[in-house]
């Protein structure tokens, strides 16, 4: 698991200004999009995203949007289980926008019985508390996966569901030098 956690931060870390979804400012950020650049990485992390939902024996799909997307819809997909759509709206020059069911997809909701919510980086748990917060969806969520939690082990206590990551690393906000500091930690951790 090792290996894959360093191939998964490897191919997606990026040390620029940005900030998260839940508003924070950050001097750097895992873009799970750059996953597809690797098509054998991007399979094994979808493979891997598929074993862990049916660990909770889901019945539907739905995903933190938007970057989500990309990772739930294919694991439905190999699962052959439906995918309840999220939306979300960016507004001003944060991605805290407004988060909703998308129409054709509160029947969706509405039929689950055991649902898996599909996020591709966790950290503070904020935007799956929203995705939580929607109508119909913490009454039938069994569990989150994820490909990476970059938090805090204490972030785990702000959610009500359990959550699987392929990996878990902990990555601060803020580092004085992003790249080197990333990679410097890095070394020290295989003995470089």
């Amino acid at each position: 698991m090792k290996n894959l956690e360093r191939r998964i931060i490897a191919r997606t870390f990026v040390a620029e200004e940005t900030t998260y979804a839940n508003g924070e400012v950050a001097n750097n950020r895992l873009k799970s999009e750059r996953l597809e650049d690797d098509p054998e990485l991007f399979e094994e992390v979808l493979c891997g995203l598929a074993r862990l939902a049916l660990t909770f024996e889901p019945d539907t799909i739905t995903y933190v949007p938007n970057g989500a997307r990309m990772f739930a819809e294919p694991v439905a997909e190999q699962l052959g289980l439906p995918v309840a759509h999220m939306i979300k709206e960016p507004d001003g020059p944060t991605a805290v926008g407004k988060m909703c069911i998308a129409p054709r997809s509160r029947r969706i909701i509405l039929a689950a019985n055991r649902l898996v919510i599909v996020e591709d980086v966790s950290r503070t748990f904020s935007q799956t508390n929203r995705v939580l917060g929607m109508e119909g969806v913490a009454e039938v969520a069994v569990g989150e996966v994820s490909i990476l939690h970059r938090g805090s082990p204490e972030a785990h206590q702000g959610i009500v569901i359990p959550v699987k990551s392929l990996a878990t690393r902990y990555l601060p906000p803020q580092m004085s030098n992003p790249q080197l500091e990333f990679y410097n930690s890095w070394a020290a951790e295989i003995g470089t």
